[in-house]
């Protein structure tokens, strides 16, 4: 059995009230590489387009003049919302969690997504590595329980590189099924060695 990290949802008042926690996380599109390829179609068509119509416009005409400033115009700062739409793109989805004694609910409205997570029923909990480039980034998470598998590709916060599997939220779901032993306290104070 994991013990608890520094970092644990247990309390030493734990037995006194009910454990209730809010937050958010933030996890992979589900449909990440479909937006990229349509946001690049798209700009691409964009700079097709003006660079056309620049070309077919006449001289003597108001659409000659925009068009034959916007060729020059678009084409440069096209690379720059490219490259901060594919960022937009790769910083993921925001997820909000609410746990309390029985279970873990865990809502996305922009993926249409819900989850109820009971804890009577979770088998156990997985982690594996994300990487982009050599690089992690987040956990595929796997949650498996007596009647469902739920997958998670959980992406950490910005300006984090590394991060450990206890500061995710899944953690809460490891510590409330008892696949980690919580800490011990005494007056208040924890006195297992951390």
């Amino acid at each position: 059995m994991k013990t608890a990290g520094s970092y644990t949802s247990f309390t030493p008042v734990d037995d006194r009230f009910e454990y209730k926690k809010k937050g958010i996380f933030r996890c992979r599109f589900k449909k990440e590489s479909v937006y990229i390829l349509a946001f690049v179609a798209g700009i691409i068509l964009v700079n097709l387009f003006v660079i056309t119509m620049a070309i077919i416009s006449k001289p003597p005409s108001l659409a000659y003049l925009v068009f034959g400033i916007s060729k020059w115009i678009v084409p440069l700062l096209s690379p720059f919302i490219l490259i901060g739409g594919i960022r937009v793109f790769l910083s993921g989805a925001f997820y909000n969690y609410t746990v309390d004694d029985e279970k873990m609910l865990i809502v996305c409205p922009r993926e249409n997504y819900r989850a109820d997570i009971f804890f009577n029923t979770v088998l156990g909990v997985e982690y594996t590595d994300l990487l982009r480039l050599t690089r992690k980034y987040g956990f595929r998470v796997t949650v498996t329980c007596t009647d469902n598998t739920y997958t998670y590709d959980f992406i950490f916060p910005h300006g984090v590189h590394n991060m450990r599997e206890d500061l995710t939220p899944f953690r809460i779901i490891e510590e409330r099924c008892g696949f980690v032993a919580p800490p011990e306290y005494y007056a208040g104070q924890r006195i297992d060695n951390i």
